[in-house]
């Protein structure tokens, strides 16, 4: 048996970027899935809704941030090489132009996380764009990291 890896994972390769894509867009969307969570009771809060907690509120929550996270963290493994930026800048500019993105086209899942306390809009609209921000900081940091280790 080869120790050899497979060309379709050599380093650099479609493959291989491939897989870091997924792998950093499951993590990603986990965290964003899950910050987006606590960022929902803290607007709830500010606005002096009751808090409540379901578990199928939770994993929708999460999904969205899985649909969201996964995909946006692929298309940036394949379009970072190109950028001539910092690897931070880069990343956190990605999540804003991908938040501007969701703001201007909302997904129905998102609709109403993103609009549905008129009252809280400032707030909302600044908590998730530090989300977003800190997503594609954490995408970058990911994908530089498995970059390095080969």
């Amino acid at each position: 048996m080869s120790n050899d890896v497979p060309v379709a994972f050599a380093r650099g390769s479609f493959g291989q970027r491939l897989a870091y894509g997924v792998m950093t867009g499951v993590v990603a969307g986990l965290w964003l899935g899950l910050s987006s969570r606590v960022a929902m009771r803290i607007i709830a809060r500010a606005a002096g809704e009751p808090l409540g907690f379901s578990l199928g509120g939770t994993l929708e929550v999460v999904a969205v941030g899985l649909l969201v996270g996964l995909p946006g963290a692929v298309a940036f493994t394949f379009v970072r090489r190109f950028l001539r930026l910092p690897r931070l800048l880069a990343g956190s500019g990605f999540g804003l132009l991908l938040y501007s993105g969701l703001v201007l086209f909302p997904i129905p899942a998102a609709r109403s996380a993103a609009l549905g306390l008129e009252a809280q809009l400032p707030l909302t609209l600044a908590l998730f764009a530090v989300l977003f921000l800190a997503y594609g900081m954490l995408i970058e940091l990911l994908l530089g990291r498995w970059d390095s280790r080969n």
